[in-house]
């Protein structure tokens, strides 16, 4: 019997060795993990520049709201190809339609937009009513042609409420 108390006091004692000895381990790893995890998270941060979207003027005015819905643009290249990306913010407590027209030769687009949401192009968009807020710029020959294009563009846009 005094074999086995002496056996069971050894196997504590090892036992309280090992525990003490991962105790100071992870003591000394925790602090380094931590840094390691900041410092990952900063550059995470400073990777990606702020977006910034600017107002698009829709109205003869200069205002960039119609019939409650609020647009905005942000110039970006995306696959190669310079793209405008629309931003539009539906104020309403109504599900829209958005209509827009790029010139007299391409087709209608339709975007549809919940009550007091908004939806935004991005490179890549996969979704058909986000893909449609991703527009490639055509190139443009003379001020006076950009100009004829955004007047054309600036009357070509509806907004209806959805039933």
């Amino acid at each position: 019997m005094n074999a086995t108390k002496q056996s069971i006091k050894h196997i504590i004692m090892k036992t309280k060795k090992h525990l003490i000895a991962i105790m100071v381990i992870i003591a000394i790893i925790q602090p380094i993990s931590f840094v390691a995890q900041n410092l990952i998270r900063k550059e995470a941060t400073v990777a990606k520049p702020a977006e910034t979207w600017s107002p698009v003027k829709i109205t003869e005015s200069g205002d960039n709201v119609k019939n409650g819905v609020v647009f905005y643009s942000f110039n970006e290249v995306c696959n190669s190809q310079k793209v405008k990306f629309l931003k539009l913010i539906n104020k309403n407590t109504f599900a829209v339609k958005v209509s827009y027209q790029l010139s007299e030769k391409s087709s209608v687009v339709n975007i549809m937009i919940p009550p007091s949401l908004s939806v935004e192009g991005y490179c890549g968009a996969s979704d058909s009513n986000t893909a449609k807020l991703a527009i490639t710029v055509p190139p443009v020959k003379s001020n006076e042609e950009k100009q004829k294009n955004l007047e054309f563009m600036r009357t070509h846009i509806t907004v209806t409420q959805i039933n």
